[in-house]
């Protein structure tokens, strides 16, 4: 078994507004687009009622079982910059592009595949 950190209050804050952030996000996931707004508000008032301390334990637990909290705040940091940001929706723009581009091209090549694959039990090669 895999003995137990201690979390400090730093990490006790970092890992709670994790976990809040978390469990929103997965009520917003499961909302209709039409709604998504209207459910993350409601998520929010929810979310901050509840006591998440043995969530928060578990993701402390979990997180720091495989990185040092130094280089996940670091990243976490990264992650909400507005480089970070940019990048990101700089990257959605162009596969969006990309993939009205040769969207067709890509559905033939996946049914060329997945027809392959069931025709196949080895490697799979594909021409053209």
């Amino acid at each position: 078994m895999t003995e137990q950190i201690k979390l400090t209050k730093a990490q006790r804050v970092f890992f709670a507004q994790f976990a809040s952030q978390a469990i929103q996000n997965l009520i917003i996931a499961q909302a209709r687009p039409e709604v998504a707004e209207a459910v993350a508000e409601a998520a929010s008032g929810i979310v901050a009622e509840k006591d998440l301390s043995v969530v928060t334990e578990a993701i402390g637990q979990a997180f720091l079982s495989q990185v040092d909290f130094k280089t996940l705040v670091s990243v976490d940091k990264f992650i909400k910059s507005q480089a970070y940001q940019d990048v990101m929706t700089a990257s959605n723009h162009v596969l969006s592009a990309l993939a009205e581009e040769i969207g067709t091209e890509l559905r033939e090549v996946a049914e060329a595949v997945s027809e392959a694959l069931a025709a196949s039990e080895g490697p799979v090669t594909i021409e053209g």
